[in-house]
């Protein structure tokens, strides 16, 4: 079993509009309308998950179905895997994902000829490509065997191709332009592609799988956002019933991750077993943050080990992972070329690189690691492992701890404090900073004078005065209906021509219409999760509000 097995049955969790949207492009398949899917989200946010708990519970017979996850160390692996794979789906469904029996190709034609004889002629022409290693043809053929399969058997056909984005990895010369012609023609199957690399992914559908009668709908599988997070960390963890601060924290160090917090609540739950009521609940979460983390056979350690160590094939990788040192501690690049003494050209090539490896995103002079856990790795973990103690578990395993409980201590801190008055902090700490933010970029100006006022029970204001013309903020700490941001903008119209900027920041998810009326008032909107970033990149703790 892999550490980042997918959950599926009970322990599954959330992702009901995600499961019904696709049961629902599978049902509109058998009336002839095919829609193809895109599920794209970062590394761990469930996508496996779902995409298994949909197949082990969606039971119809109208149609056939074929998963499979894009690897292979060959070309010709990769088609061994594909035709078993989809030999054993035909045969049996619950071969569909957890068996797959990998068949000499002499093997594979004989039952294929057995069970689909008019597909076996395609495996046939497939294999003689193969040998005289015309690989853009015997790639072409695995979408016949497909199509002629299809007809075959007379079934609509779901195909699924997990990290679809590999298939640039073998040696065809235009995969996705072959992949796009081919389905644009399968008017019968339908193709549900996900990946873990999004702008790569949006990139490729935008730009080669475009084509008439292959259009794929994106479905971003985000984290868990804060209220799911709670109440999934309440439902693995009933017996001990973590106080909020401490729950809170977990949402915070895990992003919302269902990898990340499916770990830590079974590990919360294990200790809890053990030691009982003769451990405080700070002191359980730093133990199990050492158990998982800090511990060579811990299940966190080993699953960041791994994604470290797909850098130490880079050829520069001692200069990737100083980036990432300095990165962990100030996440602005502006000083990394001083600090490093390199060039700030060699420096941007190699962040652009951490980037599309998924460790790193951008948002204007800022970056931000896209796992927390893995900062918090780096630089309490692995650079003391490399560091001259002479003894890494007992000194490493102390400093771990007091680093760790250093971070959750400033986190109890900060979240004790007034709404308002962390986010004026936060606001002193802009100083001309340009950065990307919700697909805008701007400036965050130095503010020389800041007031803050309420506006009533759940909203205040801020006003941020610089140099040239302020910053006028909205903070609403509810689900802002539509009629009191109206009262707010009646209220205060008359000044906005005075301010650079009107920004809304919302604590919670507001209504789709108050997200209408602020883009139509030329007010910018902030999330909690953008908020929640600009903390985060001004090396602040999070917000949680739930």
């Amino acid at each position: 079993m892999s550490f980042t097995d997918p959950v599926l049955g009970e322990d599954f969790f959330d992702r009901v509009e995600i499961i019904s949207k696709l049961k629902k492009k599978i049902d509109s398949l058998n009336y002839g309308f095919r829609q193809n899917i895109a599920l794209l989200g970062q590394l761990l946010s469930g996508k496996t998950s779902i995409l298994k708990h949909f197949l082990t519970n969606f039971e119809d017979n109208r149609f056939l179905f074929f998963y499979l996850e894009v690897k292979g160390n060959s070309f010709t692996e990769f088609i061994t895997r594909f035709l078993s794979s989809f030999l054993s789906s035909l045969l049996s469904k619950e071969d569909e994902f957890n068996k797959i029996y990998l068949m000499d190709n002499q093997t594979l034609l004989n039952k294929f000829k057995s069970y689909l004889p008019r597909t076996s002629c395609i495996v046939n022409e497939l294999f003689g490509s193969l040998e005289i290693s015309n690989f853009d043809k015997a790639y072409g053929k695995l979408f016949d065997i497909l199509e002629t399969a299809k007809s075959e058997l007379n079934k609509p056909l779901v195909v699924i191709l997990e990290e679809f984005q590999r298939l640039s990895d073998f040696p065809i010369k235009s995969p996705f332009e072959i992949f796009g012609k081919k389905l644009s023609l399968q008017k019968d199957i339908m193709y549900i592609i996900s990946s873990s690399f999004v702008k790569e992914a949006k990139k490729i559908i935008s730009e080669e799988l475009s084509l008439l009668f292959c259009n794929f709908e994106i479905i971003e599988v985000l984290p868990f956002d804060y209220l799911t997070s709670k109440n999934f960390i309440d439902k693995r963890c009933k017996e001990i019933n973590l106080e909020a601060c401490y729950r809170n924290f977990v949402i915070s160090i895990t992003d919302g991750r269902p990898f990340y917090l499916n770990t830590i609540c079974s590990k919360l739950m294990e200790l809890s077993y053990i030691y009982g009521s003769s451990i405080s609940q700070r002191d359980l979460i730093i133990k199990t943050l050492e158990e998982l983390v800090f511990k060579s056979n811990g299940v966190l350690n080993q699953y960041l080990s791994n994604m470290f160590s797909n850098l130490e094939s880079e050829k520069k990788f001692n200069l990737c992972f100083q980036i990432l040192l300095h990165l962990s501690n100030d996440s602005k690049a502006t000083n990394l070329s001083t600090l490093m003494k390199k060039n700030e050209v060699e420096l941007s090539k190699l962040l652009k690189v951490l980037v599309q490896k998924d460790f790193l995103s951008k948002f204007g002079i800022f970056y931000r690691f896209n796992h927390r856990l893995l900062k918090l790795w780096i630089n309490s973990v692995y650079v003391v492992k490399e560091s001259p103690y002479k003894n890494f578990y007992v000194d490493g395993k102390d400093f771990f701890s007091f680093r760790n409980l250093k971070i959750l201590e400033s986190f109890i801190h900060e979240n004790e404090k007034n709404t308002l008055d962390r986010v004026v902090e936060l606001f002193k700490s802009f100083n001309g900073e340009m950065i990307e933010l919700s697909s805008q970029r701007f400036i965050l100006p130095h503010f020389d004078i800041i007031y803050s006022s309420s506006m009533d029970e759940k909203g205040y204001k801020i006003i941020g005065n610089s140099k040239n013309k302020g910053w006028l903020f909205f903070i609403s700490d509810d689900e802002l209906p539509e009629e009191k941001l109206t009262q707010w903008v009646f209220k205060e119209k008359g000044t906005f021509k005075d301010f650079k900027k009107r920004v809304l920041i919302t604590l919670h998810e507001p209504e789709v219409a108050t997200k209408l009326l602020a883009k139509q008032e030329k007010i910018l909107t902030w999330s909690i999760f953008d908020l929640n970033i600009l903390f985060e990149l001004y090396g602040k703790p999070q917000l949680i509000k739930i």
